[in-house]
């Protein structure tokens, strides 16, 4: 295997473990558990779940705006103030990159991502977009559009908020998709784990058999990225980056996906954990005319044959053979081979 290095933070696992948290006890609108105007009028879309614990004292002093976390996303030319909200230390997310900064979460995948998106005009689909970090990062590192897909309806209004926090009045750049993508179209359940720990949950799925043990199982809205992309085109000109991270169901959002993927050829990026379908990845690979790379923490990105699932390198990129990813990913100094 050929590994390229760059210069980034240290990675952290994925935050929180196994399983995760209550509904935020935080502000979005400048009211307890209010959404902002446009999540309000989406809400509707996607059931609520069926059991929320008890609200608690809202952020400090009572002002909304007290508990955002502000940091600075350096990159390339730009340094941008990155603002999300800590939800009372509740966002995992949040709690690891104002520790350690905004390249260390799952690192090399924020900087890798970056990459992606800033190399020519391109639209981002955040497929699992929790509170909504990448979404946040794609639109500071140049994405022209982002649609970040996020179906519990409660992080769906932080993710709102969190972007009327970093862009204000570029909100309308980063679209909320209040559904799943998976390999059919109509509705699912989806399974919230246990959520004794009480932070933000960042491991729903849709998938039963993802963790042992759940708080709440609800019907989320459900559709295909074939379906998704037919009822929005991409604008002319733009290249596709698909983010995807839905709890081993990984494979089901690619199946739902194919004819838009022979057609677009995008760049993915894909979580897969032990358990995952490898002998489906290796025939998508071989199908699609794609390679592989592994991100391995904290800063390789590493050319590997086969796929493989481990918890020490989660997040794996997927290029189509006809891309070069020594310039696709230039655009922040060399890489470095080691």
């Amino acid at each position: 295997a050929r590994a390229f290095s760059r210069r980034v933070s240290r990675r952290s696992d994925k935050a929180g473990g196994e399983g995760c948290g209550q509904r935020p006890s935080c502000r979005t609108d400048g009211a307890e558990g209010d959404a902002s105007p446009s999540a309000r009028a989406q809400s509707s879309q996607s059931p609520r779940p069926t059991t929320m614990p008890p609200q608690e004292p809202s952020p400090r002093n009572g002002d909304p705006g007290s508990d955002v976390c502000r940091l600075r996303y350096d990159f390339q030319d730009r340094s941008t103030p990155l603002c999300m909200n800590r939800c009372g230390g509740k966002d995992q997310v949040v709690r690891q990159i104002e520790a350690q900064g905004w390249r260390s979460y799952e690192a090399p995948l924020p900087v890798i991502l970056s990459q992606l998106v800033s190399c020519r005009p391109t639209v981002f689909l955040d497929i699992g977009a929790n509170t909504g970090f990448y979404s946040l990062v794609a639109a500071l590192a140049g994405a022209r559009e982002i649609r970040a897909f996020e179906p519990v309806p409660f992080i769906a209004d932080l993710l709102e908020a969190n972007i009327g926090h970093t862009l204000r009045d570029d909100r309308q750049r980063i679209s909320v998709q209040r559904q799943a993508l998976s390999d059919q179209e109509g509705e699912a359940s989806l399974h919230m784990p246990d959520q004794g720990h009480g932070l933000i949950e960042t491991s729903a799925s849709l998938d039963p058999s993802f963790r042992r043990h759940h708080s709440d199982v609800f019907p989320v809205a459900v559709t295909t990225l074939d379906r998704h992309l037919e009822r929005n085109p991409l604008p002319r000109q733009h290249h596709l980056v698909l983010k995807i991270d839905v709890e081993n169901c990984e494979d089901r959002v690619l199946r739902g996906g194919e004819a838009s993927i022979a057609r677009l050829r995008p760049l993915i990026v894909a979580e897969i954990l032990p358990g995952a379908d490898l002998t489906f990845y290796d025939d998508f690979l071989s199908r699609h005319r794609y390679r592989h790379f592994a991100l391995k923490p904290p800063s390789q990105l590493v050319a590997m044959e086969r796929i493989e699932a481990s918890l020490h390198f989660r997040d794996h990129l997927l290029l189509p053979l006809e891309e070069d990813p020594r310039a696709l990913l230039a655009n922040d100094g060399p890489p470095r081979e080691s």
